[in-house]
Parts: C-alpha cells; structure tokens; sequence
C-alpha cells in the first residue's frame, strides 16, 4: 500500500519531505493538515504588524506535536502568544501565554487539535515565531468491492460497487489492472451518480477490448482514500468475478480433413476459455480433448460435448470428415527393364498417371525400358483432390545387346551384356555368349541374369551391296541410312547417330568420294557417297545499312550459279544492296550452282561506329588527323563533318581546335550515308571573369561555365567539377583559383573574399509569460543600431503586457554584415472567477463553488488552490456551518497567479413544532394541528402545497405535508406529519365455500373474519341467529334452502364503527349424496362421512376395506363414520360401499361405489 499527501495538487508517494511542508501565517483559520509550519504575520524574517489578534486552530484528529524553530521573539508583557490544546480559546491552555525572546519548550496537543492565538499592542513589532507542527497520519480502512451488474457477452464495461462512497476522481485507473486469459486494458473510467460533495459509490471501468470468452478475472482497482490529514492513501483493491456469459467456442483441430483410402487421421476438441473444461464424445471416444484416431470404416461424423467446470454452462459441436477412395487395381510389381509394356488401372478411371515409363499420363502406359533400374513409385491422382494411390515396380536391369545384325558365317563374336555373369542361350550361340552364325537367316538367342531374360533376333545376311545413295549436294539435308542386314551401327565422316543412322552431307568439309563404315555382329562394310561442292564463302556476314550494293562471293564453288535473296541486286553476280534491307536484320541469301546444288548465307545490317565518344583539346592544340589510327572510325572511307573540320584531299579530313572555338562540339563520321558521331571538347586558354571581391556570407557561385571535363582547384572550391566556390570557406582570404582541363591546359583566377560580421541579440527567448520582472538582454558586437519597445538592455513582460514584440540589431554602413530580427511573445496573465450557485443560504443548506480558469500560455495546464482546505479541482459543493470567504487562486506555471474570492453569508436555521387536538376516529372531519416555528419571525404556512395559517383541519389519520418559508431570505423547512387517530376500523369476512348458491350437502357455511382491528360486534346471519363477535370464525347450518343477508357490526377501541354484509343463497337437498372423499383429520372439515338425503325413510349402508372387511354399516343418516375401527384410525385409501335406501315416496335406491379416506 502506497501514501500520498494531497496538497496544491502534488502528490508525494509515501512519507512526504519537509521541504515540501505547507507554510502558514498566522489568521483567522482551522486547517486540518498533519504538517505544517506557522508563521506570525509577517512571515519569515518580517516583524509582525500591530493590533493583532488571530485565532489559528490545526485539528488532525490525532496528536500534534509543536516544535519551536530558532525564531522567537514578541515584545514582553505585551504581545502574547497562547496555545490551547483543543478546538479554541476556551480549550485547556497547553503552553503560555508566552512572551519575550525565551523559546519555548516544545509540546503536545493531545486533544487531536491545537489552537494557536497570538495578540499585540498598538506599537512596536518584533521579529515574531517560526513553530513547526506535525501529527501522526492515521491510515483509513478502505472500502470493499464487488461487481453489480452483469452483461451480455462482448460487453466492454465492468460495473463495480463500493462499500461506501469516495470522491469520483480518486480512482486511478491508469494504476488499475485487469487480468484474465491474458491482461485487460482499462481505458477510461466513468462515476456514476456523481453526488453535490463529489462522491460515488458506484464506477462503470470501460474496457480497451470486449470480454468475449468466460473465465475468472482479477482486478485490482486503485482507489484513494482520504485520511485525518486530508492525505491520500492508495489501495489496490482486488476484486475476483466469474463472468459466464459467452457460449463456449470449440475448434476442431483434424489431421485431414479428407479421408483418402483407408488412411486414418486425428481429431481434436479445443475450448476456448480459462475455465476447466470436460469433452465427452459420441462414437465410443474418450473423454478428453484428444487427439483421438479416426479411420474411415468407423463413423465420419463426431460429436463433443463441451462443459465448463466452473460455471457449468455446455455447449455441443460437431464435425463432420469427407471420405474419398482413389485405388489402383495392380499390386506392387517386380520387373525386368526387357518385359513388355503393360497398361495400369485405377478407380475412379478419370486419374492422372504419373512416374518414371509411365508414356501416357490418361491411359497408364508403362514402359520398363523408359524407367531407371531399381525401385519406381507411380501414382495416380484425381484433380481437384488431394487423395492419390500408389504403386511400386522394382526393376531388374537387364541388356543383352544394341547391334542384332551379322554375316553368315560371320566369325565368332563375344558379346558384352549388362549385365555380365549371366547365361546366354539360343542359335548358335555358347553359354558364355560366343556368337558363331552359319547360313542366312533369322537367329533367336536369349540372355538371362537375376531372374531377367531378354530375347535378341539376329538378323544374318549378306550386307545390301550399296546404298543408293547420291550422289548429294554438300547442302543436303539429314540422310536416314538404310541396308540390310538392319541393327548395325554406323561410322565415319558426317555421322550423327550411329544407332540411327542420321548422316549431316554439310559436315563432310570439301565434298567428293565420302567412306561411311557399317558394323555388325562379327563382321563389317564399307560404302562410299559421292557428294557435290557447293560454296559462296562463310555462313555469315556484316555489312553497314547504307553501304553501296557489293557481291556477296566473287569467287563461288562452282561458279556460274545464281543469286537468291532479299537485297540481291543481280541475281547472276550475286550483287547485294544493303540499303534494300530492314537494318540490324538477318537475311538468308541463296545460291543456285550449275551442278544443281543450293547454298545459303546469312547477311547482317548494321551501321557505322566510332569507338571514342568524347576527345578533350586545348584552343591552342595543333589540327587532329581523322584518321583510324587517331580515331578508329570503321569502315574506311567516310566523310567527316563538324565545328572545325577541313577536309585535306581524297578521303583525308582534320579538326582544327581554334577554328572550332571553345565549348562543346559534334562531329560526325559518314560512310555511305552511314553515320556516327564523336564529341569534341575544345578549353580556352583564359577566363573572360577577372579577379572579384565577395562576402563570406554570400551563397556558392560558379565561378564561370566552362565545357565540362576539367578541374577547378584551390581554397572555397566545393565542387570541382562545375567550379562552385563557397565564399564562407575562404573567409578574410584573397584565394587563387585554378582551372585545369584532361589536356594539361591551366588558368587562374583571384578571388578576395571580405569577413561577414553578424549582428546578434541574445538573452531574449521566443515566449515569456505574465510577471512582473525586468529581464536583460544583450547585443553583439557592440555599435550596432537596434530598434525595439526598450533599448536599456532589459524589458518587464508585465509592463510591455501581453502581445507581440520585435527588436532588431544591424550595421547599416557595412555591406559585408547580417542584422538580427528577434520576435517574442508575451502571453496573458491566465484568468480565475470564482462562483457560486448561492451566497446567501439557509443553515444547512449548500452551494457550488465554480472556479472558472484559463491559462495565459497556449496548451497549457492550471493548477488552482483553495482556500478553506478544498481539494484542487475546479468545482466544489460546500455547506459552510458559518458565513465565510472562499479563495481560489491559479497558477499556470509560468506566470504571476491570480487570485478571486466569493463571500457564503449563513442565515438562522429553522425549527418546527406541533400540537394536535382530540383524538378521532379514522378519516373522521374536524382533527386539527397548530404549527410552531422558531426563531419567532413571518412566515408562510403551506399545508399541502396550499398557503394557510399556523393551524391545520383534516381529517383523523390524514398524511399532511408542512411547509414554511421566512419571506426575507427565503429559508424553508418542511415536514410530513400524521395526525393522531384511533386504529382504522374495517369489517369484513368471506363464506366457505364461496359458491354463487351453496348445495344443501355442502352446509354448513362458514364466514371467515377477515377484519382489521375490531376489537367487538355482532354476527347477523339472517336466519334469527345472531352471535357476539370475538375474532373467530362462526360456522351456520340452514335449514331450508333460501337467500340469507349476512351482517358483521364491528368495533374498534375507540368505539368507532364499520359493519360489512353478504347476501347467500343455500339450494334445496338433492334426494341422497355420498361424498367420494373425506378427511377425518380433526381439522373441523369433512371429519365425518354421512349420508345425505331428503325424506329417506329406511337406511341400510356399509363400508368395506379393500380386503372386503367391513369397516362400518349404519341405518341412520344421523350416524355418519370418522374414519375409526374398533378405536384405531383407518389407514389412507379407497373404499367399498354399498347402500340401500327407501324414500318417504316409496322409491328404493340401491348404490355402491368408492370413497376415499385422506390424513
């Protein structure tokens, strides 16, 4: 727990400093504060005034002690001070009267108060008394809380009660704190029902974010309470509440939610909460939250039962899992890469196949040779789905051989499987795969290794004698070589695929006779192609775009062919025309020799170059040949043009650098009409700026433009490039600044750069607020002129007053010179009125001090400070016992305070009195009361709201309400008053039973008394009988059907009367009637069980048990059962009758039936 003294809105945590206590002068004044110091009027160091006498009374409501500081001095035997340990003068004096420069002893107010009354003569005053006191702060027991209202669920406001009530800002929700799942922020704060003192008891804490889940939360709420002291203390109340009102939220949490197959998954229930929690699934799954297994030949869908342990409240949810099934028919497969293809099947059969040989992905076409040897995963899927099957081939490699070609009796041939260690069978063929063939034909042999067999067919002939083939132009296109024996393998010069047999005729170099080898099992062949020459130079070619037509090929092989192409001019020399083209295009150009053949080049467009962009001169260099050595223009032959170009002779050309002048220049290079360009930059060999004079304060300059490539050097220069100089750099200097070009050429320039002197005002801030204090400032360098509403050196804000003001320090003679303009802001002194609803009031009565303020400085905070021990804030209801003065004073921070006051003027309080007349019956006319009221005055008399006199006639018992009202100030008093009477009389009763008419079987009739408070009277039952009234119940039995008026006449103890009556209507007997049920429980009802009937004449009734005992028979209807055997009570339950009646007519009745006996 944490102590904090309020005073002029400071709060110190803990024990508080003395440096902080409050200071007092001595007045007129009861404070309640533990710590404080006194002064005498003149305060410290100050001699007090003459004439004095104050009364100055601290009260803390537990012992004070007063401690004499080293100031002490009243004029002796004249000035006194008295302490008094008590509330006032009149309390025992606990020190003094003292006087003279003796310093007391120190002493204690045991009383809780002490009153301090100080006096002096009409001359002379001494340096007076400096007395520090201080009381022991009695820590206050704080108020409990609880939670009051409770909301629906997302609500983002708790509503808290306190036991008792505190002031409605001393709740401190920035220090407040609310815990749950996870912490709550508290946002804002609101009192309900915020009284005229400034108390609540009830607090609405908004919350950062709505309370959706339930659980159990924690708050400690930090609440102020007020001490002896009028300190405050702060608690950390805690506060536990449930808050049950969310629905339980639970998340499924699943594995899949997709079964594929017969793949099983998980599921899981989580609650969302701080509570504990209980699950209790369907399908046989345990009671927790999981994960439980879940499998697709069980149930697909699953429900939980969720219950929160502390509140009980439940909720169910269920889920639901999708099941697909994608399988493949086959089982996992063991091949070898030489078996057949085969073809897999699915279900569903609208898949997708896919894996290593799979060459179909819709049909499922395998093939071993297309997959790698070892383990091969194929799936197969659906779309849309995330379900798949799949199965494994295992794969044996297996390869008896490429070539299945040979010769008859081809010599015997080994072969070389993958692989090796295996058994060879078949024609002609040993175990260890030596293979001997003999007469042509077709040889079956056989290979076999780990399982594996793969069958060769040899075919063995005698070798196609040629190939029919050429002869081929050297431009043909792929050859596809074709004898028999077929499955050798080819060789030799243009070969691409010897297993194919793809032959490339370009790639056989000059042509002619070409030798092309074929290989078979044992044995081998030769064939030889003829190919024709044909050749117009490489295969490709540049030329510029606007280069003049030229030949592509002065020498072609063979000559005497003809041109094809875009851009072929002459179609017989070959002549191409390169401006007849798209440029930076390719073109294929065709060449048709006499012998037949067809060649082709490729031609490219492109343009002329120059490889040097930029080239730097001096104006003075000598002339530039432009040839390729100092230029590397490409091709040879152009034309040059530009700024200081002369053309020599033939195709020679120079650039003269002076005739081009300095700057920047283009020059171009055609070469039929194709162009490019180079930049000539050309220095000069001065500047046209001479030396000039500048300020150290003026902004970078260029100090010239100049081409760009060279370099500006020397003091100030900050940019090299360009030549921007910064004076600032080169303050009080006289500089040299060089400019060098790339090629060596320099020129200088001087510079003279005056020192900048700044005038400058300091001392003056941008703002100040309202007080009355003179402030220096001060000027530099000194001599300056300077402008403003004062120039001594210092200014006053409260005599300058609020507003906006200006000073301005320069040099006016020196152009090399700043001035200074200094802007400031003086802010108004900030403003208090105090207020009041009221300022006369009536003893008791309250009023509302308002304390309207403001701050002079913009955004900013007033502190205020009451008099009479309020607390700071700005609105205060009091109801002073005395008339008195309040203060207020405001305090920005910055500037002087203010100060305002309000006089409250406290009128007599006011008393009633009365006296009644006689004593009457209850709402009887002519009962009376006379008012008294003191202190003895005029007054307005208001007897229900209506002006009357000081007596008053009602009625006896009558509520009347009494106001008066002194006419002057307008004080009231007002009171609700009863006069005397006797006890209201009501009579009053009800019949049983209550029926429209009674049946004759159901008398007697009872009146059941219901009055309220006779004390006697008299029954009339309208039947002659009469009974006096004693507070019971009367119970009549009529005679004969009728309408019978039924009167009770009451009185009460003061003989006041009230009578109430009620007609009843009785029908005739029916001829006989037998109850179903009666109670023989003595309650005075239906304890007896009779027969009932008109003119019965003879009687013969009896009464069985249930094992057919009788119970009781009679012959009379004067003798009824109650419910006794032989002296022992029947027990409850039904029983037999039977009866047989004669009637004065002579008709017999014969009846049996049940009744039911009920205790």
């Amino acid at each position: 727990m944490k102590k904090l003294q309020a005073l002029f809105i400071t709060l110190f945590i803990g024990t508080y400093l003395s440096a902080q206590i409050p200071e007092f002068i001595i007045s007129d004044t009861l404070v309640s504060i533990c710590d404080g110091r006194l002064f005498d009027s003149g305060g410290d160091g100050i001699i007090y005034e003459n004439n004095e006498n104050f009364t100055f009374t601290v009260c803390t409501d537990s012992p004070i002690n007063i401690v004499f500081q080293t100031e002490f001095c009243l004029e002796n035997g004249l000035d006194f001070l008295t302490i008094y340990d008590g509330v006032d003068i009149l309390s025992p004096i606990l020190s003094g009267p003292l006087t003279g420069t003796d310093i007391p002893d120190n002493a204690i107010a045991l009383s809780g108060c002490a009153t301090f009354h100080f006096t002096s003569d009409i001359s002379v005053g001494y340096c007076g008394f400096d007395i520090l006191w201080n009381s022991q702060n009695i820590e206050p027991i704080p108020p409990t809380i609880s939670a009051t209202d409770v909301y629906q669920c997302g609500t983002d406001i708790i509503s808290v009660e306190l036991s008792f009530p505190i002031l409605c800002e001393e709740v401190f929700i920035e220090n407040s704190t609310l815990e749950g799942q996870n912490q709550i922020g508290l946002e804002s704060l609101v009192a309900n029902n915020c009284d005229a003192n400034g108390l609540a008891s009830s607090f609405d804490l908004i919350l950062d974010e709505a309370l959706d889940y339930n659980c159990s939360f924690d708050l400690s709420l930090q609440i102020g309470v007020r001490d002896n002291c009028d300190s405050l203390w702060l608690f950390n109340q805690p506060l536990n509440f449930m808050y049950d009102q969310c629905e339980i939220p639970v998340e499924f949490i699943v594995g899949d939610d997709v079964l594929c197959n017969d793949q099983c998954t998980t599921i899981s229930a989580l609650a969302e909460g701080c509570f504990d929690y209980t699950y209790t699934w369907d399908n046989g799954l345990p009671a927790s939250t999981g994960p439980h297994l879940i499998c697709p030949n069980g149930p697909l869908t699953y429900t939980v039962t969720v219950i929160e342990v502390q509140t009980g409240n439940s909720t169910t949810e269920s889920y639901t899992f999708q099941h697909e099934s994608v399988l493949i028919d086959q089982e996992d497969l063991f091949l070898c890469t030489s078996d057949a293809s085969l073809i897999f099947t699915a279900n569903p059969t609208n898949g997708i196949w896919e894996g290593p040989g799979i060459y179909n992905l819709d049909s499922g076409n395998f093939d071993p040779n297309g997959a790698e040897p070892g383990l091969n995963n194929i799936f197969y899927s659906i779309d849309n789905s995330t379900c798949y099957d799949s199965v494994q081939v295992s794969l044996t490699e297996i390869n008896a051989g490429e070539i299945t070609a040979s010769c008859p009796f081809a010599a015997p041939t080994l072969l070389i499987p993958e692989p090796d260690g295996g058994l060879w069978t078949g024609d002609n063929i040993s175990p260890l795969g030596v293979f001997s063939p003999q007469d042509a034909g077709i040889y079956s042999i056989s290979y076999a290794v780990n399982g594996c067999f793969e069958e060769l067919i040899i075919d063995v002939q005698d070798f196609t004698p040629s190939l029919n083939l050429g002869p081929l132009c050297q431009s043909a296109n792929t050859q596809y070589l074709s004898v028999l024996p077929a499955g050798g393998n080819w060789s030799g010069l243009g070969i691409d695929d010897g297993t194919v047999g793809t032959w490339e005729p370009e790639w056989t170099g000059a042509g002619g006779d070409i030798t092309l080898y074929y290989e078979a099992i044992g044995c081998s062949a030769e064939y030889i192609v003829n190919v024709i020459p044909v050749q117009i130079g490489g295969r490709y070619l540049n030329t510029c775009p606007f280069t003049l037509p030229f030949l592509i090929d002065d020498s072609p092989n063979p000559p005497g062919g003809v041109y094809e192409g875009d851009g072929i001019q002459d179609i017989n020399t070959g002549l191409f025309n390169p401006a007849s083209v798209i440029t930076n295009n390719w073109y294929d150009i065709l060449y048709y020799a006499p012998n037949g053949c067809v060649d082709t080049i490729s031609m490219r467009v492109v343009e002329t170059n120059i490889p040097e962009d930029t080239v730097y001169f001096c104006i003075n260099d000598d002339p530039l040949f432009l040839n390729n050595e100092n230029t590397g223009r490409s091709p040879w032959g152009g034309q040059w043009t530009g700024p200081g170009v002369n053309f020599i002779q033939n195709n020679d050309f120079e650039f003269i650098p002076y005739e081009a002048g300095a700057g920047e220049h283009l020059v171009y290079y055609d070469n039929n009409e194709c162009l490019d360009s180079v930049l000539y930059i050309v220095f000069p060999s001065e500047l046209t700026t001479e030396s000039i004079t500048v300020c150290s304060a003026d902004e970078p300059f260029i100090i010239e433009e100049l081409p760009f490539g060279g370099t500006w050097t020397g003091l100030g220069i900050i940019n090299e490039s360009i030549g921007l100089f910064d004076p600032f750099l080169a303050e009080g200097e006289t500089v040299t600044i060089t400019y060098s070009t790339p090629t060596n050429c320099e020129i200088e320039v001087e510079i003279t750069v005056d020192q900048f002197i700044q005038a400058l005002i300091s001392g003056i801030e941008e703002t100040y607020c309202y007080i009355d204090l003179s402030l220096p400032y001060e000027t530099s360098p000194p001599d300056g002129l300077i402008t403003g509403p004062s120039i001594n050196g210092e200014f006053n804000p409260a005599v300058l007053g609020a507003g906006i003001y200006n000073y301005n320090y320069s040099f006016p003679d020196i152009s090399c010179s700043g001035d200074t303009s200094i802007t400031f802001t003086i802010y108004p002194s900030p403003i208090v009125n105090l207020s009041a609803t009221d300022t006369v009031l009536c003893v008791g009565e309250g009023t509302v001090l308002t304390a309207m303020s403001a701050s002079g400085v913009p955004d900013g905070t007033v502190t205020i400070e009451w008099s009479n021990n309020l607390i700071p804030i700005s609105e205060h209801s009091v109801s002073p016992s005395e008339s008195q003065y309040y203060y207020v004073s405001a305090n920005d921070g910055c500037s002087d305070p203010v100060t305002d006051s309000v006089l409250i003027t406290i009128t007599n309080s006011l008393e009633l009195s009365y006296l009644f007349g006689d004593l009457l019956c209850f709402n009887e006319e002519g009962a009376s009361v006379a008012v008294e009221v003191t202190p003895e005055n005029t007054y307005d008399i208001y007897w229900n709201n209506e002006l009357g006199s000081s007596s008053y006639e009602g009625l006896a018992g009558e509520l009347v309400s009494i106001l008066a009202i002194e006419p002057e100030n307008e004080c009231e008093v007002d009171d609700l008053i009863l006069i005397p009477s006797y006890s209201p009389i009501v009579a009053n009763f009800t019949i049983n039973p209550n029926l429209d008419c009674i049946p004759f079987e159901e008398l007697p009739v009872s009146f059941i008394d219901i009055s309220q408070n006779a004390v006697s009277g008299n029954w009339y039952f309208g039947n002659e009988e009469t009974e006096i009234y004693d507070g019971s119940s009367p119970a009549v039995n009529y005679t004969t059907a009728g309408y019978y008026e039924v009167l009770l006449v009451a009185e009460n103890e003061g003989g006041c009367i009230d009578s109430a009556s009620v007609q009843i209507c009785v029908n005739d007997p029916s001829s006989l009637f037998i109850p179903d049920i009666f109670s023989p429980n003595n309650d005075g009802t239906n304890d007896i069980l009779f027969v009932r009937g008109e003119g019965i004449v003879q009687l013969d009734f009896s009464l069985y048990n249930r094992w057919g005992n009788k119970v009781f028979s009679t012959n009379s209807i004067d003798n009824g059962w109650d419910g006794n055997v032989r002296g022992n009570k029947s027990p409850t339950g039904i029983y037999f009758y039977q009866l047989k009646a004669r009637v004065n007519n002579g008709d017999e009745i014969v009846r049996s039936g049940d009744i039911t006996l009920v205790r």
